[in-house]
């Protein structure tokens, strides 16, 4: 991005800071959303109960889109406020919460470097496998929700890569508690309240269902930079657009679905914006594409070029 288009948006947006209103507002909005569904999913009725689950894995991947901005510790201007509901919204999506704020922070200095990004590491062309490679086809083909599975246990419960990548040890025990907290709630409900599992398993699962196309659309198959061991320096704000895609979803869609988790490009352009504020910028960046017309190119594509190649070397233009 020029540094000139850069500043202009950075002034046009420099009012829009986190609200104390707004935020509590959201959290109502996603809140009321979540006991609708899980009101309709503890029905006895088929088609009531799939109505929920349809709306529950709607409501969890809003709960997603919060605990990324909790993660940014910009939804709310009280630090205490964003771990609070950062634990909270954890609860929903199952992504513990300090891996991911930890692991997300440093997903948004290394945008760009393949190597150096921990969450794209696993994706580089030398860590392709056959097996591997074989599963993910045929579960991208037949939209068997395990990427995103496989890229939080991966990112967000494994303690011991956790420790390797932060080695200090007040943030081991946020870890800890982060990964036993989501342990014992899930037990806990599973035990005291019956029908739980019923109610929640095909919900959680369509959640999964979305996410695979929507996170995997952000990163793969776009040209990075690899340091090969070498001393760099991390891209600064302005440059990531050219390593993130934006799919263009219908405004109410990114409104009151999505929450803005839509408008990643300039999220990462300008990562201090809440959720809430994303939808009043109006500005279109090189790397948006509609979504239906990436999903089609991108099912059409085996997960394995997906998610280890680029544009460079394959010629596909999305």
């Amino acid at each position: 991005m020029e540094a000139t288009d850069y500043q202009k948006l950075v002034l046009r947006t420099s009012d829009l800071k986190p609200s104390l209103a707004k935020g509590v507002r959201v959290i109502a909005y996603v809140s009321l959303w979540t006991v609708l569904s899980a009101y309709l999913s503890f029905s006895e009725n088929t088609w009531i109960w799939l109505s929920g689950q349809v709306l529950y894995g709607l409501v969890v991947l809003q709960w997603f889109v919060l605990l990324h901005d909790f993660g940014h510790n910009h939804f709310f201007k009280s630090g205490r406020l964003n771990w609070l509901f950062g634990y909270v919204s954890s609860l929903f999506c199952l992504v513990p919460y300090a891996p991911w704020k930890w692991i997300h922070s440093q997903h948004h200095t290394w945008t760009g470097w393949h190597d150096l990004d921990p969450t794209q590491e696993s994706t580089l062309p030398n860590q392709a496998k056959p097996l591997k490679n074989k599963i993910a086809n045929i579960c991208w083909l037949l939209g068997i929700p395990v990427l995103t599975l496989a890229f939080s246990f991966k990112n967000f419960w494994n303690l011991p890569r956790l420790f390797r990548l932060f080695p200090d040890t007040t943030k081991h025990i946020h870890f800890v508690f982060s990964i036993f907290l989501l342990i014992a709630v899930f037990a806990a409900q599973v035990y005291f309240v019956p029908g739980f599992l019923a109610a929640w398993v095909v919900g959680y699962c369509f959640f999964l269902f979305l996410s695979d196309p929507l996170l995997i659309s952000q990163h793969v198959h776009i040209p990075q930079k690899i340091s090969h061991g070498a001393t760099v320096n991390p891209f600064s704000v302005k440059e990531q657009d050219q390593y993130t895609r934006t799919l263009i979803f219908p405004t109410w869609v990114s409104k009151y679905i999505l929450l803005g988790f839509d408008k990643h490009t300039l999220h990462h352009i300008i990562p201090r914006l809440p959720c809430y504020h994303l939808n009043s910028v109006d500005y279109t960046f090189s790397g948006s594409i509609p979504w239906h017309k990436w999903l089609v190119i991108a099912k059409q594509t085996p997960a394995e070029t997906l998610l280890f190649s680029n544009n460079n070397n394959t010629g596909l233009n999305i």
